[in-house]
């Protein structure tokens, strides 16, 4: 097959990005870190790589069936090798999230870090998962975390550090659900699964908003758990989704009051209470007693952020004291959030984000005459200096045209440029 047969699309899950949406992606980007950081939060940057074996063994749920796979290198790659075991074949992987990639940063920079660290993590994860509306296989991450800090003051922050940064784009239909991955396995347990099988159960609960209970109950029969232990795990489920939310959290409690300590339900309603009040008008924030968060590193709260009229969330996150120290060897507390940027522009795509995004934008043309040119830049950098952009063009054939395709690239005035003449912009109508 040729070069030309391959055609020049982007390959599939992937894409192409142009400057106007790039002006937009770099405005929300720029507004959540400004965001974190007025929270304390630092910014920090790992490699996109790590070791495949740190990768396959970080409880990462399914996602580990997701890993992109990076073949050894000029000697150390043996084709014949790896015809018996792929491990001779593959010592690296993309990142599927930031979390495991923090996990080990940590412990290898924790000497140099504060007590408490607080760190933010921008950049681009890679899952070969199916493409969809929204869902891409490279997507960019937003993360925040705080390691060494406690339970429930490290969930409240980062619920709120995350509301506040969404509440710039006007979002106020945020759905905050929050539950505890201990009262997901004691579930599990109290209906007689072995706690081998817990997260294999749970992979199962979380598709719960797909399919509904029903879909759950038949989900798991097909994955072979015994039927009494299906219909008892069903119908702890069927009691708590009867009540109304705010009932929910006292039902489970007192489903499980011998089986769990005291501290993990009140971590529960400090979490929800204290968000609760600094709520602004329209979001709202609830126990979830099925949220489960794929993830199988999770050890404690775990938390998402839905968006009314969007499927799925939107932002998602939560506890994970053994990761650190299950790479590394050394225990450490550690929390995090992050916001599904792909998702979020495509929730705010409805709206005209350029509007927001600051600075004019002015097109100045002048006549193709080299003598000018030290004037057209000294004209640049006074628009420049009054905070506008200003760029450059030589004066084209089709004036019309080129303002068309301007205007489309987010251009807002224009000014042709004449020696000795005032620079009057006019609008880009």
């Amino acid at each position: 097959m040729s070069l030309e047969q391959l055609g020049v699309t982007p390959p599939k899950g992937f894409r192409d990005i142009l400057p106007r949406e790039t002006v937009v992606r770099d405005y929300l980007l720029d507004t959540i870190v400004g965001t974190y950081r007025s929270y304390g939060y630092e910014r920090i940057e790992t490699p996109v790589v790590e070791d495949i074996r740190r990768l396959q063994h970080s409880d990462g749920g399914e996602n580990l069936g997701l890993i992109f796979k990076i073949l050894k290198r000029g000697e150390k790659l043996d084709l014949r090798a790896g015809l018996e075991n792929e491990d001779n074949l593959v010592d690296l992987g993309l990142r599927y999230d930031f979390t495991v990639p923090l996990a080990r940063y940590y412990a290898n920079n924790r000497g140099a870090l504060p007590s408490v660290f607080k760190s933010i993590q921008i950049g681009s994860v890679w899952r070969a998962e199916r493409p969809q509306h929204g869902r891409y296989r490279q997507f960019t991450q937003c993360d925040i975390d705080v390691i060494g800090g406690s339970s429930p003051f490290d969930e409240i922050e980062l619920i709120t550090v995350t509301l506040d940064a969404l509440g710039k784009f006007a979002i106020q239909d945020a759905l905050v659900r929050v539950n505890d991955r201990q009262i997901l396995a004691t579930m599990v347990t109290a209906a007689g699964i072995p706690s081998e099988l817990t997260g294999r159960a749970l992979v199962n609960l979380d598709k719960m908003d797909k399919v509904g209970l029903p879909g759950v109950k038949d989900l798991l029969l097909k994955d072979g758990f015994e039927a009494t232990a299906v219909e008892q795990f069903i119908g702890f489920a069927e009691r708590v989704s009867s009540l109304p939310p705010e009932e929910r959290l006292a039902q489970a409690q007192r489903e499980f009051t011998s089986m769990l300590p005291e501290s993990v339900f009140n971590n529960l309603r400090s979490i929800i209470g204290t968000v609760k009040v600094g709520l602004k008008d329209g979001n709202s924030v609830v126990f979830d007693p099925f949220l489960v968060r794929g993830m199988g590193y999770y050890t404690g709260p775990v938390f998402e952020i839905a968006v009314g009229g969007f499927s799925g969330s939107i932002a998602g996150g939560g506890r994970y004291d053994k990761l650190i120290g299950k790479l590394s060897g050394t225990d450490a507390t550690a929390c995090g959030f992050s916001i599904g940027f792909e998702r979020l522009v495509v929730i705010l795509g409805e709206r005209d984000i350029t509007k927001q995004t600051g600075n004019r934008k002015v097109a100045i043309f002048f006549d193709r005459d080299p003598h000018v040119l030290s004037q057209v830049i000294e004209a640049v950098h006074l628009l420049q200096a009054q905070g506008a952009i200003a760029s450059m063009f030589a004066a084209p054939k089709n004036m019309k045209a080129a303002l068309d395709k301007l205007k489309q690239s987010g251009f807002t005035e224009f000014v042709r440029f004449k020696a000795n003449e005032p620079l009057l912009p006019r609008a880009l109508e």
